[in-house]
C-alpha cells in the first residue's frame, strides 16, 4: 500500500465523518424545532380546551332555556304527539323520537316563513338547532 493509498482512505475517512456529523447536527437542529413545535401546540391546544369549556358551561343556562321555555311556547292544544315531544326535549329522547321532533319542527317552520311570524321562526329554529345537536350526541 503507497502512501497515497492511505491518503486517499484517511480522506474518505474524514470525508464519511463529516458527512456523519452534518447529518447528526441537522437532525438535532430538526429534533429541537420538532420539541418547540409540539410544546407550543400543547400549550395552545390547552388554552383553546379551556376556552371552549368555559363556552359550553356559559351556554348551558341558554340552551335550558331553549329547551324549556320555548320549546313549551310552540306546543298547539291540537298536536298532542308533537306536544310530547317538545316537553320531553330536555330528557334523553332517543334517535328516533328526534327524528320526527325535528320533522315536525322543519314542517313548523315552514308554515312560520309562510305567514313571515319572525317570532315564531326564531323560537323554532332553536330549538331545531338544539334538536339537531342532541341527535348528533345519540348517534
Amino acid at each position: 500500500m503507497t502512501i497515497l493509498n492511505i491518503l486517499a482512505i484517511i480522506a474518505s475517512g474524514i470525508s464519511i465523518l463529516s458527512v456523519i456529523w452534518m447529518v447528526a447536527f441537522k437532525l438535532a437542529g430538526m429534533m429541537q424545532k420538532i420539541n418547540a413545535l409540539e410544546n407550543n401546540g400543547c400549550a395552545r391546544l390547552q388554552i383553546i380546551d379551556a376556552k371552549v369549556t368555559r363556552l359550553s358551561v356559559q351556554m348551558e343556562p341558554f340552551w335550558s332555556l331553549v329547551e324549556t321555555s320555548i320549546a313549551t311556547s310552540l306546543k298547539h292544544p291540537h298536536t298532542q304527539e308533537y306536544d310530547r315531544l317538545l316537553s320531553s326535549i330536555q330528557n334523553n329522547l332517543n334517535i328516533n323520537d328526534l327524528n320526527l321532533l325535528s320533522d315536525y319542527l322543519k314542517d313548523e317552520l315552514s308554515e312560520a316563513q309562510t305567514i313571515k311570524d319572525s317570532g315564531r321562526v326564531l323560537s323554532i329554529a332553536l330549538v331545531l338547532a338544539r334538536v339537531e345537536y342532541k341527535k348528533k350526541l345519540t348517534v
